[in-house]
C-alpha cells in the first residue's frame, strides 16, 4: 500500500516544482524534464494515433533541420535553439506517454494547483503594490519580468506577465490548469471565499492585456463554472435561469443597439495594441512566404531571426510555425495530430460522466484555438504541459466511475 502510494506521489512531483519550471530560463527547463523523466517513464506503453501523428511530426521536424543546415548559412545560436525545440516536443510526447498510462492522484494534483494559483494570485497583487505604492516600473527574475508597461488603447498600463516569458504566458497557465482550481474552490462552503478567488483570478487575465485571451477564456470558465452549478442547484431552475438569461439577452440586442456597441468594442479590442497586431501580421505573411519559396515540403527547420522586432520567423502562431518548420508535410500531419485530439476531448464533453474530466476537455479544446495566434513551443513548460494534461485526460484510470 505504501509503495502504491509513493508511485502514485511521484507522478505529481511534476506539478510540485511548477513554478520553479516556469521561472527557469528554458536551457534549465530542459534539464529538469530530462532529469526527471526517466524516474516515471513506463517501460511498455501502447502506441496510439496521436503517439504515432507525433512521432512522424519528430521525422520529419529533425529532417527539417539536418537538411537545412546545411542549405543555408545560419548563426550557431539558431541551430542550438532548433536543437532544443526538437528535443522538447521529444520529451513533450514522452510525458504524454507517462501520463496516459499511468494514474495519477486527483486530489493530490488538485492540492498542488491550487497552490499554485496562489501563488499567481499573490504574485498579481504584489505587482499592483509594487508598480502602483511602491513606483517600481519593472522587476524581474532570471530574465522574466513580474510584469511591464505597454500601450493599450492609447494609455499606458502594466501588463501582468507574473515571471512568465511574457504575458499570454499567464493566459495560458489559466486555459491548463484553471479547471483544477475551480474543482477545490468548489468543495468549500465558503461563499467569500469562492467568489474572491475567481475574481482574483478574473482580474489576473484582465491585467494581462491579452486580445486573445479575453475571447477565448471566456467560454470554457463559463461553461466550468456552470458545470458546479449543475452539482448545486435543481435542474429545473438552473434551466429556468437560463432561459430567462436567454430571452433577456435576445431583447436587449434586438431593442438596444448592444449589438453595435459590441461590435466597436470587439474592434477596439483588436486594435488596442495596433503596433503588436501590425507586427504580428507582417512576420506570419512573410514566413508562409519563405518557406512557400525556399522549401514548401519540409519548411525550413531552422527558425532565422526576422526584422520584425527581431522575432524569429515562423513565431505567433503555432500552425504557421509547423508549416515554416516542417513544410506542408509536418502541417498536415500537426493538423490531424490536433483534430484527433480535439474530436476525442469532445467525446469527454458529451458524455460529463466527470465534472473536471468535462472543465480540462474544454479548456483543452479552446487553448487549440489560442495556439492559431500564439505558440505552443514558445516555452518549454508550456508544450509539456499540454500532453501531459492531455494525457491525463485520456487516462481512463484517473476517472472512477462511482465519482463525479
Amino acid at each position: 500500500m505504501l509503495s502504491n502510494n509513493i508511485s502514485l506521489k511521484k507522478y505529481s512531483f511534476i506539478f510540485i516544482i511548477l513554478w520553479m519550471v516556469i521561472i527557469a530560463p528554458k536551457s534549465v527547463q530542459l534539464i529538469l524534464f530530462l532529469f526527471l523523466l526517466p524516474f516515471i517513464l513506463p517501460k511498455k506503453f501502447k502506441l496510439d494515433i496521436p503517439l504515432i501523428l507525433g512521432i512522424c511530426y519528430i521525422i520529419i521536424y529533425a529532417s527539417s533541420i539536418i537538411i537545412n543546415v546545411f542549405r543555408f548559412d545560419h548563426e550557431i545560436i539558431r541551430v542550438i535553439a532548433s536543437g532544443n525545440n526538437l528535443l522538447i516536443w521529444i520529451l513533450a510526447f514522452l510525458f504524454y506517454v507517462v501520463y496516459k498510462e499511468n494514474k495519477v492522484e486527483k486530489l493530490e494534483v488538485t492540492r498542488i494547483l491550487k497552490n499554485n494559483f496562489y501563488i499567481l494570485i499573490f504574485l498579481y497583487y504584489a505587482s499592483l503594490f509594487l508598480y502602483f505604492i511602491l513606483d517600481k516600473p519593472n522587476i524581474s527574475l532570471f530574465g522574466h519580468s513580474l510584469y511591464d508597461e505597454a500601450w493599450f488603447d492609447n494609455n499606458l498600463v502594466i501588463r501582468f506577465s507574473g515571471f512568465t516569458d511574457y504575458a499570454n504566458l499567464v493566459i495560458m497557465f489559466v486555459f491548463l490548469f484553471f479547471p483544477f482550481f475551480l474543482h477545490y474552490i468548489n468543495n468549500k462552503s465558503n461563499n467569500f471565499y469562492k467568489f474572491f478567488m475567481v475574481m482574483s483570478v478574473f482580474l489576473v487575465v484582465v491585467q494581462t492585456y491579452s486580445r486573445s485571451g479575453y475571447v477565448l477564456l471566456i467560454f470554457p470558465i463559463f461553461f466550468s463554472i456552470t458545470l458546479y452549478l449543475q452539482e448545486k442547484l435543481d435542474k429545473r431552475l438552473l434551466l429556468l435561469i437560463y432561459m430567462l438569461n436567454m430571452v433577456i439577452l435576445v431583447v436587449i440586442l434586438s431593442y438596444t443597439p448592444a449589438s453595435e456597441i459590441v461590435y466597436s468594442v470587439f474592434l477596439e479590442l483588436l486594435n488596442a495594441r495596433e503596433g503588436s497586431t501590425e507586427t504580428r501580421s507582417l512576420l506570419l505573411t512573410e514566413s508562409i512566404n519563405i518557406t512557400n519559396t525556399l522549401s514548401p515540403y519540409i519548411g525550413m527547420g531552422i527558425k532565422t531571426l526576422s526584422p520584425f522586432g527581431l522575432l524569429p520567423y515562423g513565431s505567433h502562431s503555432t500552425f504557421v510555425g509547423f508549416f515554416y518548420k516542417s513544410g506542408y508535410i509536418g502541417l498536415i500531419i500537426t493538423s490531424f495530430l490536433f483534430i484527433v485530439i480535439n474530436l476525442k476531448l469532445i467525446t469527454f464533453l458529451i458524455r460529463r460522466d466527470h465534472i473536471l474530466r468535462s472543465s480540462l476537455s474544454i479548456h483543452l479544446i479552446m487553448v487549440s484555438a489560442m495556439f492559431f495566434v500564439e505558440d505552443i513551443d514558445g516555452t518549454n513548460w508550456l508544450l509539456v504541459f499540454y500532453f501531459i494534461l492531455v494525457g491525463y485526460v485520456f487516462n481512463s484510470k484517473n476517472w472512477s466511475v462511482n465519482e463525479k
